[in-house]
């Protein structure tokens, strides 16, 4: 892949267009919502309190979901067996197929 591919992958992917076994990577910090009543335009609006970014750049391996809970294989726990259950509601889309990227170094090009 050249460096160049890597920033035309399509934008983040939702969480269901994944199948068991594929590698997925984290490509967005995940909102957290919560929903409140706005006086001054009288309506209930979701405000976001904030975003999380764990899991950003981790290579994981796509289990399933089960129970609403999307579930994942760390690859390189550093410790457990690395599985890992989030709630599909605030961690549903921000994902893309991780890819190895591979930069082919010239020898004349290299600098020594």
């Amino acid at each position: 892949m050249k460096p160049e591919e890597i920033f035309d992958q399509d934008k983040s992917s939702n969480i269901n267009t994944f199948e068991e076994g594929d590698r997925i990577v984290r490509v967005e910090r995940a909102p957290f919502k919560q929903t409140t009543y706005n006086e001054n335009l009288g309506i209930e609006v979701d405000v976001i309190k904030h975003t999380d970014g764990s899991y950003l750049g981790e290579e994981m391996e796509f289990l399933g979901i089960f129970n609403r809970q999307i579930c994942l294989r760390k690859i390189k726990p550093l410790w457990g067996d690395g599985i890992t259950k989030l709630h599909i509601d605030q961690w549903q889309g921000g994902w893309q197929k991780y890819v190895i990227p591979n930069f082919e170094i010239n020898k004349e090009d290299a600098v020594e």
